[in-house]
């Protein structure tokens, strides 16, 4: 039996693609206790918006809800739900004070 912890509090990740020159900005949860600690990632064209994007992020503003699941193999991980949308990132970091 597997103990997990309930620390479900994300840690972002900046990640710069040299070919393109995009910026992913992941989350990740090393302290939940899961058998996957990256979660879900957002890519963006412009750095001051990935550093804003990791700072709410870090802060606990952007994904809610975290709950730990077991994918079909038995794997756990965090799922959560995001108060931010590609499409509306600047207006969303903004509305949520990044």
């Amino acid at each position: 039996m597997t103990t997990q912890t309930s620390d479900l509090t994300p840690t972002a990740t900046i990640e710069c693609d040299e070919h393109d020159g995009s910026f992913t900005v992941r989350a990740s949860y090393p302290h939940a206790g899961t058998d996957r600690v990256t979660g879900r990632g957002w890519s963006v064209l412009d750095k001051g918006l990935a550093e804003r994007m990791a700072a709410a992020l870090e802060a606990g503003v952007v994904l809610v809800n975290q709950t730990i699941k077991t994918d079909v193999n038995g794997r756990t991980y965090v799922a959560a739900s995001s108060q931010v949308l590609g499409r509306k990132m600047n207006a969303d970091l903004k509305r949520l004070g990044y």
